[in-house]
């Protein structure tokens, strides 16, 4: 009976702890935690000015008659010089029905050193509980940064009123923020090179000319940036450079890198800008082929602009190899791998190449000209006779046996 009467005692208390535990637990769950809530987390940098324009809305979700909402007061801190609170808007919102004349919105810059200024507002309702699925408030303002760099909010407090029966978080519940951006976009990535991926020095007596540009899509705010210019070692033994000039700063670093502070963009041309010009002659016969580089290593933190790929702009130095000497009748006879130079102490009227049947291969009027290029990959494997008409004051007749192998 003892027993009986034991269990029939416990049950009770133990239905009444299971009760609370599960209050307890539905309480938890249903704790409102205020979030903050941005219109946008990121600017682009390159975007216009109205872009930087956001809202900064206040949730506290759900609200209903029976949870007593007669009135609020938030404070938001905001970031200091970095972004401008214009205003508030309560349409749509639980702020739309609190009454106008209990209303009150203050923006009080930073006079303590903090680093924020601070957003307050506050308005009640004292004739009905306010209800309803939507934002407690929005507030309006504009990002004032040009740099690329962050700006936070941060709810510092908030009061839901005396007779709020619902449980809450009111010291810093939430925090949140904006940005402002460069986008990794492909058409904003600067680099510096030349018209042409490489380039070729046939002879000792060529000088290049090579001219470098800087190549980007967007130069919105591009006021300066920096680049390096650096080559081969193996490319000094091979050529000379002769000059490196530009209207920008050109400073020497060592023998084989220079480094170029750009600071005076053509924003108004598309795409390519010339800002360097290099001029260089190969000094030997022997076969190369040897690198430039280029390297963006800094860019204004305001530009829309990014560091693009390192560029290797290649020059080819063929092998320089003499097969005949001055011959008898005045023609001069070099071969540069597949071209063969030909050239006359007279102005050549025109040439023609026929092979061994006889047939007529080509037949070019080079009227005027005393040098004749024949480009031995235009020809088949075989044997061909070129013959070359001159003007030395009557007309003259040189015939010379072409090996194609």
């Amino acid at each position: 009976m003892k027993k009986r009467l034991a269990v029939t005692l416990i049950t009770p208390l133990i239905w009444l702890l299971l009760l609370c535990s599960s209050q307890m637990r539905v309480d938890a769950q249903d704790t409102i935690v205020p979030k903050l809530i941005l219109s946008k987390t990121e600017v682009d940098i390159c975007n216009n000015a109205i872009d930087k324009d956001f809202t900064l809305s206040i949730d506290i979700g759900s609200i209903s008659k029976t949870d007593s909402l007669i009135g609020a007061e938030i404070i938001v801190l905001c970031k200091t010089n970095k972004v401008q609170m214009t205003g508030y808007l309560s349409l749509g919102t639980l702020f739309e029905q609190f009454d106008n004349y209990y209303r009150h919105y203050e923006y009080a810059k930073d006079l303590t050193g903090s680093g924020y200024d601070t957003l307050i507002l506050y308005g009640t309702n004292i004739m009905t509980h306010v209800s309803g699925n939507m934002r407690l408030v929005h507030f309006t303002g504009r990002l004032l940064l040009d740099t690329i760099d962050c700006a936070d909010f941060i709810i510092e407090s908030i009061y839901l009123g005396s007779e709020f029966n619902r449980p809450y978080i009111s010291i810093y519940p939430d925090s949140t923020t904006i940005c402002l951006v460069n986008r990794n976009l492909p058409e904003r990535k600067i680099s510096i090179s030349g018209i042409e991926e490489s380039y070729k020095i046939d002879s000792l007596d060529d000088t290049l000319k090579l001219d470098f540009f800087v190549e980007v899509a967007n130069k919105k705010n591009l006021n300066n940036f920096t680049f390096e210019l650096s080559v081969d070692k193996e490319l000094l033994d091979n050529i000379t450079i002769l000059d490196i000039y530009s209207e920008n700063t050109l400073k020497k670093i060592n023998d084989t890198s220079w480094i170029v502070n750009v600071n005076d963009i053509d924003t108004t041309t598309i795409n390519l800008t010339k800002i360097l010009t290099l001029e260089a002659i190969r000094n030997n016969e022997e076969d190369a082929n040897v690198n430039i580089r280029t390297e963006i290593k800094d860019i204004n933190d305001c530009s829309c602009s990014m560091n693009g790929d390192v560029k290797n702009i290649g020059i080819k130095l063929p092998k320089i190899v003499s097969i005949a000497g001055e011959l008898d009748d005045g023609i001069l006879i070099l071969e540069n791998n597949d071209i063969i130079v030909l050239k006359f102490n007279d102005e050549i009227i025109n040439y023609k190449a026929i092979d061994l049947n006889g047939l007529e291969i080509k037949t070019i009027e080079r009227v005027g000209e005393r040098e004749l290029l024949l480009d031995k990959t235009q020809f088949a494997s075989g044997v061909y006779f070129i013959k070359i008409r001159t003007n030395n004051k009557i007309k003259h007749l040189q015939t010379i046996k072409l090996i194609i192998n």
